[in-house]
């Protein structure tokens, strides 16, 4: 029987833990800031993850694992909308320092 962190954690082909051995819930934790995780995973390193990630190999495994995708994608769609706000707050900074009127930007 697997015991909960084996199908949460993505493998290397080699099968060696991958992504600093987070799993899902790593992947996920780490897709949840706008920033970088505390040990350096960015974008390209969350998505190295969930590449990496390799099906568990029993049924329980298996929906543990869509489970933690789902969260995964709403992480992801929350850290999307929040760079998004930052961006447009950027961008409107770099506006008004050029002159542009507030209701053109």
């Amino acid at each position: 029987m697997e015991r909960p962190q084996d199908y949460l954690t993505p493998t290397t082909p080699s099968g060696t833990a991958a992504f600093h051995g987070a799993g899902v819930q790593g992947i996920v934790a780490g897709a949840g800031s706008v920033r970088p995780a505390a040990h350096g995973a960015g974008v390209p390193d969350l998505v190295a993850g969930v590449r990496s990630l390799r099906p568990a190999t029993t049924g329980a495994g298996l929906i543990n694992q869509i489970r933690g995708l789902e969260d995964l994608k709403s992480a992801a769609a929350a850290a999307q909308a929040r760079l998004s706000i930052a961006f447009d707050h950027l961008e409107r900074q770099r506006q008004a320092g050029a002159g542009v009127p507030a209701a053109e930007q």
